[in-house]
């Protein structure tokens, strides 16, 4: 026969250890699903990931003043895709509105987030600028749309400076390189007409 051995320490605490993994590991895998796409890593700019980030208030002046130069950006677009002379300013236009309608939707989901009053919605256009028509209305676009580019990079360059809002940042380095490069497109637009 066998002599009878003590029960060992090892066995509960096995135990214990196994089922505080299970227990810390649970959360983690819940949260990483099946979809790819939501993953922290996979957010896309204006997602929850991006929202929850710190910001502070240059993140918020920035969106403030952004999202009504964006719309009044759109609404000029949309006069010249119905009065301008010229193709070029029409792509340029149509290509300006296509950038900036998702941009306004990202950055008053940032405002809902943080809880930041709505700006005002400022759609309206400089006086003169719905009766042109034909090469004044190019003209016109451009030297106004020149004039909001460079504010634009203004107001992108100060988020950059003190901005901690990473998604608004990395959309300030961007408003700097696009706009800058339509700024030149632009200045060649008005010296061939």
């Amino acid at each position: 026969m066998t002599a009878h051995r003590p029960p060992s320490r090892r066995a509960p605490r096995t135990a214990v250890l196994a089922t505080l993994l299970v227990l810390l590991t649970a959360p983690l895998a819940a949260c990483s699903g099946g979809d790819t796409a939501a993953t922290a890593d996979a957010a896309p700019r204006g997602t929850a990931r991006a929202v929850d980030e710190e910001h502070n208030a240059a993140d918020l002046a920035f969106v403030r003043a952004m999202i009504p130069r964006h719309r009044q950006a759109v609404a000029l677009a949309g006069l010249v895709a119905d009065g301008s002379g010229s193709p070029e300013v029409r792509a340029l236009a149509e290509r300006i509105a296509a950038s900036q309608r998702p941009d306004i939707t990202t950055m008053t989901g940032w405002l809902t987030a943080w809880d930041g009053p709505a700006p005002d919605a400022a759609d309206d256009l400089p006086p003169g600028l719905a009766d042109a028509q034909g090469a004044a209305l190019d003209r016109a676009f451009l030297t106004e749309m020149i004039r909001w580019h460079e504010t634009a990079v203004e107001l992108a360059g100060a988020e950059l400076a003190e901005g901690v809002h990473r998604p608004a940042r990395e959309l300030a380095r961007a408003v700097v390189t696009t706009r800058t490069a339509e700024i030149g497109e632009m200045n060649a637009l008005l010296a061939e007409g």
